[in-house]
């Protein structure tokens, strides 16, 4: 059965293993972890604002400490979309531009989408193909979403395997 994340977070709680030492861990690294959720919520200062605000599975977290979000970081998160079209005035652009959630958000704000970034999001060829002249094919050559099926190929291998095997 597949438990949404939010629905699981909420059902399941979760502890250290029994040979874990706490004294031993590394908060900052802890925040990035996304299941540790239910622990960082009972250790909130301990939490390391800045991982935090990148990790998914924290916005029940950081939406009720708001004055803590690192905005720069949250502009990457994938998850915290209805929170940074909220306060689009304290994201950082060049962040968002990677963001594979945001592009509804980028699509509106041309004027500030950093065309580095925006060359590497996988859910942006559409954008990229509107604006050949702004693409870094750096970035570009590093984008999953830049191939296709060659159907051609494809076809002329699949009237191979029906003649050979069938």
């Amino acid at each position: 059965m597949n438990i949404p994340v939010e629905l699981k977070l909420e059902i399941i709680p979760l502890k250290f293993k029994d040979f874990i030492d706490i004294k031993l861990i590394r908060w900052e690294s802890l925040c990035q972890n996304l299941n540790a959720i239910s622990i960082l919520e009972k250790n909130l200062d301990k939490v390391q604002w800045y991982w935090l605000s990148q990790n998914p599975n924290a916005i029940s977290i950081l939406e009720k400490n708001l004055d803590n979000v690192k905005w720069d970081w949250l502009s990457e998160n994938s998850n915290a979309i209805h929170m940074i079209e909220k306060n689009l005035d304290k994201i950082n652009w060049s962040w968002l531009s990677k963001n594979p959630n945001a592009i509804s958000i980028l699509e509106k704000n041309l004027d500030k989408v950093d065309w580095c970034g925006l060359s590497g999001n996988p859910n942006a060829i559409h954008m990229l193909e509107r604006n050949l002249d702004k693409v870094d094919c750096i970035w570009l050559s590093g984008n999953q979403s830049i191939f296709e099926i060659d159907t051609t190929e494809y076809n002329q291998k699949l009237k191979f395997y029906i003649k050979t095997f069938f």
